[in-house]
């Protein structure tokens, strides 16, 4: 059998290499922590129903293996929806079940982030309101003044013409 030459890293509809990964509490306790708060906080699941749903649920991995780089894995359902990021180059990866990129506007990505920070409001509002900031809590609102600075460049780049 001869050395054929390798096609660069694409997503393609088809699904790849896969693997299922079951979480824990006890041997991955910083993912486990994460989904849930994100099952009870983004899902609306009770935190019994969330740990019991992530106890019985294994995460489907895409594995992904960029020669000379190594190997690297995004959750299944992303490569379906969203762009992925070589995490060795930081470059965007090909994918096939996207539309073709249409060209954002400033005012598009400003629509794009008042409705993340939308999304966002209660969350924030909340961990505000508690004052006794985790990690965590620190990231959000950190992200989201990073949004309000982007959606601020944004009005400004807009002018007059919109």
């Amino acid at each position: 059998m001869g050395i054929k030459e390798m096609e660069p890293l694409r997503i393609k509809e088809e699904t790849g290499d896969t693997l299922e990964v079951c979480v824990s509490q006890k041997s991955t306790p910083e993912i486990w922590e994460r989904k849930v708060h994100e099952l009870v906080h983004k899902s609306g699941m009770s935190m019994e129903e969330a740990e019991r749903y992530l106890a019985a649920t294994p995460i489907a991995l895409e594995l992904f293996y960029d020669i000379d780089r190594g190997l690297f894995a995004v959750e299944e359902e992303a490569g379906e929806c969203t762009e992925i990021f070589n995490p060795y180059t930081g470059k965007e990866i090909p994918n096939d079940n996207l539309g073709k990129k249409e060209e954002k506007t400033p005012r598009k990505r400003l629509d794009e982030i008042l409705g993340e920070l939308e999304e966002m409001n209660s969350e924030l509002r909340e961990i505000w309101e508690r004052i006794d900031f985790s990690m965590i809590d620190s990231e959000r609102l950190e992200n989201a003044r990073d949004l309000i600075d982007e959606a601020l460049a944004e009005l400004h780049s807009i002018g007059d013409e919109e």
